[in-house]
């Protein structure tokens, strides 16, 4: 939800401020794990049989607005590795 949360922000779907808004929500229910990095390939990997893949492009539902889901939004394999980054590490640091 974080890294949805991070792309939906990165496209210009969702504001800065909304989009804080949802991660200090999330992150006061749930923790945020450690993952090595080189992990994040092999999570990249996987995305290969996500049912929203089509062809080669990766489909998410993002946010336009809290609560409001925009489905089949397409993501490159880049913006992934750095929703990963900000949600493994960059919120990570923010969050000591």
């Amino acid at each position: 939800m974080i890294a949805e949360t991070f792309l939906s922000q990165q496209k210009g779907l969702l504001s800065s401020e909304k989009c804080n808004i949802i991660f200090q929500n999330l992150l006061s229910f749930f923790p945020i794990f450690d993952i090595n990095p080189n992990a994040y390939e092999q999570i990249v990997a996987n995305l290969q049989f996500d049912k929203k893949r089509v062809g080669a492009n990766y489909n998410f539902t993002l946010l336009s607005d809290i609560g409001v889901a925009e489905i089949n939004q397409q993501v490159e394999k880049e913006e992934i590795f750095k929703a990963l980054v900000f949600c493994f590490e960059t919120l990570k640091e923010r969050k000591k």
